[in-house]
């Protein structure tokens, strides 16, 4: 039905991918709301397997209305849309939610990452970077005062963020109202438990390494702060200059799915903003995946540290 430019541009995803990303999301068996070979939503709407898929990307990709995107996914009443990309939404997330959401998924990956990072910089058991980013959201109707970022002038909502070496999202936490500050959202995440649990299972120590925002202690390591030797300045400045992949793992989201983007229409009280952040990050993560297949990489932050991802089969696996 779609050109490969349709795809790409709409979707995000070549068309020879759409079958396999189909099958790796567990869409096409044992899926909710399945009826007859088909979805069924709330109000009893029929949706096969592809077009429920299509319909959820072409959402994600671009922040048009439902009306403005009916002549691309077939004509249906956009209400039929909206119900459907909710029940796909709902899917994804708890299907694939925890795959971004605890690092110890990744403790037999631990000793490769953190020799990518020793190769381009002086740290020696680094397993990833961890920034905080803040989402921009529409004004809400209740809590304004919680959500509004006194710095920033806006409202908003703040996730936490681990990326690895091989370009993909390792640990995210979120969201925390945004007038709250990095080192409360990273007390929250609770991620030293999750590091300590790495560390038991590898049965070495490791490490993530974050801004100066961040406090020192036995599994995040920062750039030194106001007066410091040489030596200590020397590193502070190779680890920044390294750090900064953190920063392009948080673009390759919003390139790719801009409707998250579009603050005009994250509504935190009528949408689950949070949850469609999170399911952009597990897009993410699977075309960075399955771009390493053509390219070897599948992003710039991989090339970088020269990690190759795994295969998606791999990752869905995780």
């Amino acid at each position: 039905m779609y050109d490969e430019h349709t795809c790409w541009t709409c979707f995000r995803f070549h068309k020879d991918q759409m079958p396999r990303l189909l099958r790796a999301l567990k869409l096409d068996k044992g899926s909710p709301g399945r009826l007859d070979g088909n979805f069924s939503t709330a109000s009893k709407y029929k949706f096969q397997p592809m077009e429920a898929l299509v319909a959820f990307l072409g959402r994600m990709s671009y922040p048009n209305t439902w009306e403005q995107r009916i002549t691309l996914l077939g004509g249906r009443d956009p209400r039929h849309y909206s119900q459907i990309f909710s029940l796909v939404l709902e899917h994804i997330y708890t299907e694939f939610g925890p795959a971004v959401s605890d690092i110890t998924r990744w403790a037999d990956y631990a000793e490769d990452f953190a020799h990518a990072i020793r190769s381009k910089s002086p740290a020696q058991s680094c397993v990833g970077f961890i920034d905080g980013t803040m989402r921009k959201i529409c004004r809400p109707t209740l809590n304004q005062r919680d959500f509004y970022n006194g710095y920033k002038k806006f409202h908003s909502i703040k996730f936490q963020s681990v990326q690895g070496p091989n370009g993909l999202y390792l640990d995210i936490f979120g969201p925390i109202i945004g007038r709250r500050s990095d080192p409360y959202v990273f007390r929250q995440s609770q991620l030293t438990t999750r590091m300590a649990a790495l560390c038991r299972v590898t049965r070495r120590h490791y490490y993530v390494y974050g801004d100066p925002a961040y406090p020192m202690g036995r599994y995040v390591l920062r750039g030194f702060k106001g007066a410091a030797s040489p030596a200590q300045l020397a590193f502070s400045t190779e680890m920044s200059s390294v750090r900064e992949s953190v920063e392009w793992g948080f673009s390759l989201i919003i390139r790719d799915w801009a409707f998250l983007d579009f603050h005009k229409n994250q509504k935190v009280w009528k949408q689950p903003v949070a949850k469609m952040y999170v399911c952009g990050a597990v897009l993410t993560n699977i075309k960075t995946c399955m771009q390493a297949e053509q390219d070897g990489y599948g992003n710039e932050i991989a090339k970088f540290f020269r990690v190759h991802p795994p295969t998606l089969e791999e990752y869905v696996r995780l």
